[in-house]
């Protein structure tokens, strides 16, 4: 066959599977017929995009023939999911195909199913008579409609999301999917391929950012980069709202700054109320800053300053309360607001390595072992697992996670670490006794069994496991100890021993920037004099890289900062930064002299010198 017939074929064969877009847009189909359900959302009933006017313009670029991405790197609390839903009801009643929704997980995927999607379907009358009415055939990961089928799948198979042909992709929250491993293809990228045998395809990726390299903040400045730009009530020029606008009273009462913050004018300077917001919003435009892009991907950026759900002063708030952790070198709240809050990606200004000259100038004038002449909350301790032994750090903690650092050094068995770490005494000045109230080990190498057992008989030690992430939640708990019972289900024994799963990103950025403060400021980090020399080496040998993970260079021992991002856990874990008291700290008054008992402690136990294990 000659190859001009062949294309015009071909021709045929597109214009033939193209669908006309239907005669009303996605918002106006919305307005018209959408119903909230009670169970989805906190403002249940007929859906008015008129209170949040920013949604209609992405909701237009759906229906847009044009378009074959839609980009939303947007806030919190700034109706981004709201947005993807009335995009799936649109597709249910007016523009069929199979759709693929990919969650972070598979249990989000279910939670968003349960409590989004399926009330979203079946307490709105014009897409639930779309449902075939089969048993079987609306369930949480697939629902067959009449028209089309609805995949529900988490990025964590990409084997899943590479198993069917699809029209729509509903990408949620992409910056949370699971790190590409070596032995599997980007999850994004797989789910992307299967819309390739659609010419009207329509991708949309929805997410807050994390960092400059992730992947919804790479998607936004490949788009058009639009910006939702507003009038000002005073003088009428347009322009976008920026957090450098934010003005409060300068007094350190939040709850007169909470009432009384506003947002000035970058032309005239004047002030905008919170009370004049709607206006702006019913008024306000997309203005793309990236006119060369390619004309099929639009790209929309949002932060929380537009949401009619949340006011500028608390906004304020939230952010002084995130400064004020992050000078004490708790870095976390401050990294949620940057990328919740403001929808931007988080750019962490402490530098990975340190130089051993900078390790040595927090020393003190403390004797190893001994507690400072301070208000001292609770000793924590951490231990990092190696084939021939443990590494371990103890650690003093006062007022705004002011860390001290009791001891730290090489044990060869766990029966030494037991005497270290509960058959010592740890004396301050005055001649106060201290304990470790809690200990984290490392349990996940070739020796996690054991690790157990000795948890398992010491209730003051807790098994732990890392976790590299660049957000969720600082830790999570998981149950060890379980009993299957004649149904076959295994349950949690009551009492039994709990694996904690720590977030190390979080944990080791936390500690370089407490490292980062001063000697003696409160959240610093403060060493005794004779202070080993492995515990520099060790300090010292991680970098962050450009995705902002910290990695260990080959052939460096990273073991004892490990063991103090153990024992900063810790500490987190029992929330000593909110005891105001020495909360379950052991402390009492000793007849014997202070110095007489320091002498009887253990000394640093080694069973190789310094350089073996720094080759």
């Amino acid at each position: 066959m000659p190859l001009a017939s062949c294309q015009q074929i071909l021709s045929e064969w597109w214009a033939e599977s193209w669908t006309p877009p239907a005669s009303l847009n996605p918002w106006q189909w919305a307005d018209e017929h959408l119903v909230l359900s009670a169970r989805s959302t906190a403002y249940p009933g007929r859906f008015r995009s008129s209170l949040t006017p920013y949604i209609r313009t992405p909701l237009e670029a759906f229906q847009d023939p044009g378009v074959r991405q839609i980009t939303l790197c947007w806030s919190a609390q700034s109706a981004k999911t709201t947005t993807l839903m009335v995009m799936l009801g649109y597709v249910v009643d007016q523009a069929p195909g199979p759709v693929l929704l990919v969650q972070p997980s598979l249990d989000g995927v279910r939670s968003f199913s349960k409590n989004r999607l399926v009330p979203l379907i079946e307490d709105c009358p014009k897409l639930v008579a779309h449902k075939t009415g089969k048993r079987f055939d609306f369930n949480s990961t697939e629902m067959i409609l009449d028209r089309l089928t609805i995949y529900l799948q988490g990025a964590g198979s990409p084997s899943q999301l590479a198993s069917r042909p699809i029209k729509y992709l509903f990408a949620d929250e992409v910056d949370k999917w699971p790190e590409q491993t070596s032995k599997e293809a980007d999850a994004l990228n797989l789910a992307i391929e299967r819309t390739k045998s659609y010419r009207n395809k329509k991708i949309v990726l929805a997410s807050t950012p994390t960092v400059e390299t992730g992947a919804i903040w790479q998607a936004f400045l490949a788009g058009d980069q639009c910006q939702y730009h507003v009038p000002c009530p005073v003088c009428g020029a347009f322009f976008v709202l920026e957090w450098k606008q934010i003005k409060w009273p300068e007094t350190t009462d939040l709850d007169i700054i909470k009432e009384n913050t506003w947002l000035e004018c970058p032309h005239c300077k004047g002030s905008v109320d919170e009370k004049h917001k709607p206006g702006m919003l019913e008024q306000g435009q997309w203005i793309p800053a990236h006119t060369s892009a390619p004309s099929d991907h639009k790209s929309f950026h949002l932060n929380e300053l537009y949401s009619p759900w949340s006011r500028w002063g608390d906004l304020a708030v939230k952010f002084l309360r995130a400064q004020a952790e992050a000078k004490t070198g708790n870095k976390g709240a401050l990294h949620n607001f940057i990328n919740s809050s403001l929808a931007e990606p988080w750019i962490d200004q402490t530098e990975g390595v340190k130089q051993p000259d900078e390790i040595i100038s927090l020393c003190d004038d403390r004797e190893p072992g001994q507690v400072p002449d301070a208000k001292i909350l609770a000793l924590t301790a951490g231990v990092d697992t190696q084939d021939n032994g443990f590494w371990f750090t103890i650690w003093a903690w006062g007022p705004e996670l002011t860390g001290y650092l009791i001891r730290e050094g090489f044990a060869p068995d766990l029966d030494v670490v037991k005497m270290i770490l509960w058959g010592s005494q740890y004396l301050d000045f005055k001649g106060r006794v201290y304990v470790p109230n809690l200990s984290l080990f490392d349990s996940q190498g070739h020796r996690t069994a054991e690790i157990y057992d000795f948890c398992r008989a010491n209730p003051g030690a807790r098994p732990i496991k890392g976790e590299r992430q660049l957000y969720g939640q600082p830790f999570k708990v998981s149950m060890i100890d379980k009993v299957t019972r004649p149904d076959g289900k295994s349950y949690p024994i009551p009492g039994g021993l709990q694996l904690y799963r720590l977030n190390t990103t979080f944990y080791k950025d936390m500690l370089a920037s407490k490292m980062s403060l001063p000697k003696g400021q409160p959240g610093s980090i403060n060493l005794p004099k004779d202070v080993s020399r492995d515990f520099v080496v060790h300090m010292t040998a991680e970098y962050k890289d450009e995705k902002g993970f910290w990695v260990q260079p080959k052939y460096k021992r990273c073991d004892l900062w490990d063991a103090s991002v153990y024992a900063l856990a810790a500490a987190d874990i029992l929330g000593v930064k909110f005891w105001k008291e020495a909360g379950a700290v052991q402390t009492k008054k000793i007849k014997e002299p202070v110095q007489q008992r320091q002498l009887n402690m253990p000394s640093r136990i080694r069973t190789k010198p310094s350089w073996f294990y720094n080759r």
